[in-house]
């Protein structure tokens, strides 16, 4: 399942200051997100051209395991920034093998039957 994570600023992050001088928090934040990315659990992640938040996509078996990586981040833990995380009902993905021949009728339905409760944080 993919788990959006949208990343906002948190109580302790520093106004009118870059995400790169933010302090350690973000640069284990960085170190922590790269551990993620390297054994699957984040497929795409980063901040906003505006540098007001950032987005992080999780992928896990359950809902609980996405917030449990959410917790464990090193800046939010920090309160650097916070996290809101929603399951996403993906109809459309290109590396899920869907059959691209079936209809969005079909496509829908079967998003549905599998759709989770959406959380957040």
């Amino acid at each position: 399942m993919h788990t959006i994570g949208h990343i906002h600023h948190g109580p302790a992050w520093k106004p009118d200051t870059p995400v790169t001088a933010q302090g350690q928090a973000m640069e284990d934040h960085l170190q922590y997100m790269k551990v993620l990315f390297d054994r699957g659990d984040l497929i795409l992640g980063g901040p906003y051209d505006s540098e007001h938040g950032g987005i992080a996509v999780f992928v896990t078996e359950t809902f609980a395991e996405a917030q449990r990586l959410a917790d464990d981040d090193p800046a939010h833990k920090a309160g650097v920034i916070g996290y809101r995380l929603e399951t996403l009902r993906a109809v459309f993905e290109a590396a899920d093998g869907l059959d691209r021949s079936e209809s969005l009728a079909a496509l829908m339905a079967t998003t549905r039957n599998s759709a989770t409760a959406v959380g957040s944080r």
